[in-house]
C-alpha cells in the first residue's frame, strides 16, 4: 500500500478513493520528469457487504497526453495558418463585389492575390494530406 501513497503523493486519499471510485488522472514529477498516470479503482467486497480491499490499476499515460497536447498545438498552428489566407481571400474578394471589379487595372492585381493566397492553400492542405498519409503508414501509392 505505501507504493500507492508514494504515487499518489496525497492528491487523493484512501477515503477518496472508496467514497468516489470513478477512475482520476494525477499528474506527477518526479526529477524533473513529469509523469501522469491513469488512476482505476476497483473494491473487493465479500458477500457481506463488507469491504476488504482495494485494487488500483495505475496505467501511464504520459506520452499520450504529451502527443494529444502536439496534436492540439500542430491544429492551432493549422487553423492560423490557413486563417491567414483566407482572411486575405475574403477581403479581397469584398473589395470585388463591392466595386473594384469595375477599376480592370485594380481587379487584376485582386484576383492575383487571391489566385496566389488560393495556391498558398491549396500547397497547405496537400502537405496536411501527405503528412496524414505518412502517418498512417502508406505513401499513396498502390501497389
Amino acid at each position: 500500500m505505501w507504493w500507492i501513497c508514494y504515487i499518489l503523493r496525497g492528491k487523493r486519499t484512501l477515503r477518496d478513493m472508496l467514497e468516489n471510485l470513478d477512475d482520476f488522472q494525477v499528474d506527477l514529477s518526479d526529477a524533473g520528469k513529469e509523469v501522469v498516470v491513469q488512476a482505476y479503482v476497483s473494491l473487493i467486497k465479500r458477500q457481506s457487504g463488507f469491504i476488504s480491499g482495494l485494487v488500483v490499476v495505475l496505467h501511464d499515460i504520459t506520452e499520450q497526453q504529451r502527443i494529444d497536447s502536439e496534436r492540439r498545438m500542430f491544429v492551432s498552428n493549422v487553423s492560423h495558418e490557413l486563417r491567414t489566407p483566407l482572411t486575405s481571400v475574403r477581403s479581397y474578394v469584398d473589395a470585388l463585389a463591392e466595386g473594384a471589379i469595375n477599376d480592370p487595372e485594380m481587379a487584376q492585381n485582386f484576383l492575383g492575390v487571391v489566385q496566389d493566397e488560393t495556391q498558398r492553400m491549396i500547397r497547405m492542405i496537400n502537405d496536411l494530406l501527405e503528412l496524414s498519409r505518412l502517418d498512417q503508414g502508406t505513401d499513396g501509392c498502390e501497389t
